[in-house]
C-alpha cells in the first residue's frame, strides 16, 4: 500500500501500439506504456517523452513515479531520434498524437480527459514545447492521426533538461531537419520553438523549467532563452537552475534527492494546472 492508500498497477506495464490498431490514420507514432492507480478516481494525465537517441525506458521511473502518486501516465515514443533520422515534423505529430490518443482514452484507466501534463527530457524538451504552443498547426488543418479525438494541446509541460535552440552548425539538426538551414531554411523556421512561441496559440499553457547548471551536453541558455521568452509572450511559467547532478540523466534517476526534487517539481506544475 502506497501513501494515500493509492495502489499503483505497475509490475506488468500495459503496452499499446498506438494508434494504428484502434484508431487508423497514416502517421502513428510506435507505442507506449501505461501506468495507472488500480484504484478509482479522476486522475491527471501525464504523457511522457525521451529524449534522442534514447527510448521510453528513460523515462520509466519517473512515469511509474508519477503514477504511483495519482496519475494515469502514457510514456509514448516517436519518430527521428532512434537511430537519429529526419524527426520533423514526424517527431512533433506523433506526440501531438500521443496527447489525443491519452486524450480519448485515458478515462478507462481513471484519467481525466481535460487535464493533460506533457513531461519532455532532453530532445523531448524540444518537441515537447513544439507541441505545447502549437499542437497541431505543425502537421496543418485536417492532417496528422487522431485529428478527431479532441485537442493536442496539453494544459501544462515541464521542459526537463530540455533543448529548445536549434543550430544551423549542429551536425544532428541537420539530420533532424532533413538537409542544411541553407538547403531549407522554411523548414528551419518553421521548426524553431521561439517562432512558434512567438505565433501564440497556447496562452493558458502552464510551463515548468528545470535544468542543471552543469549540465555535460547544453548550456543552460536552452533553459533561460527559453523562460525570457515565454515570460515576455505572456506565458505562465517558473524555472529551477540547479547546481547539483553529473550526468544528462541523473535528473531522471528516482532515488536520488535530485530525481525527488524533479517529481516534486512535476507535480507542482501538475497542480497548478488542475481544472
Amino acid at each position: 500500500m502506497l501513501p494515500g492508500g493509492l495502489r499503483s498497477k505497475l509490475d506488468v506495464p500495459m503496452t499499446r501500439r498506438l494508434p494504428c490498431s484502434e484508431f487508423p490514420r497514416d502517421g502513428c507514432i510506435n507505442r507506449a506504456d501505461i501506468y495507472h492507480p488500480t484504484n478509482k478516481g479522476s486522475w491527471p494525465t501525464i504523457v511522457t517523452i525521451h529524449g534522442r537517441p534514447r527510448t521510453p525506458a528513460d523515462m520509466r521511473e519517473l512515469a511509474q513515479a508519477l503514477a504511483r502518486r495519482g496519475a494515469v501516465v502514457f510514456n509514448a515514443d516517436y519518430r527521428g531520434v532512434r537511430p537519429v533520422s529526419r524527426g520533423f515534423p514526424e517527431s512533433v505529430e506523433d506526440v501531438a498524437c500521443a496527447i489525443r490518443f491519452a486524450r480519448a482514452t485515458t478515462a478507462r484507466y481513471g484519467g481525466d480527459p481535460d487535464h493533460i501534463v506533457l513531461v519532455g527530457h532532453s530532445m523531448g524538451g524540444y518537441v515537447g514545447m513544439m507541441v505545447s504552443v502549437a499542437g497541431n498547426r505543425i502537421a496543418g488543418k485536417g492532417q496528422g492521426c487522431l485529428v478527431d479525438q479532441g485537442s493536442s494541446l496539453p494544459d501544462g509541460f515541464v521542459h526537463l533538461a530540455g533543448v529548445s535552440i536549434t543550430k544551423a552548425t549542429e551536425p544532428l539538426d541537420a539530420i533532424f531537419f532533413g538537409g542544411s538551414y541553407a538547403a531549407m531554411p522554411e523548414v528551419w523556421e518553421r521548426g524553431d520553438v521561439f517562432e512558434q512561441i512567438e505565433r501564440g496559440g497556447n496562452t493558458g499553457l502552464k510551463v515548468g523549467i528545470i535544468f542543471e547548471l552543469d549540465d555535460p551536453f547544453l548550456g543552460y541558455a536552452h533553459a533561460t532563452w527559453l523562460h525570457a521568452t515565454l515570460k515576455r509572450e505572456g506565458y505562465d511559467v517558473r524555472m529551477v537552475l540547479l547546481d547539483e547532478g553529473n550526468t544528462h540523466f541523473d535528473v531522471l534517476d528516482m532515488d536520488t534527492e535530485l530525481g525527488r526534487r524533479i517529481l516534486r517539481f512535476t507535480q507542482n506544475v501538475i497542480r497548478r494546472t488542475a481544472p
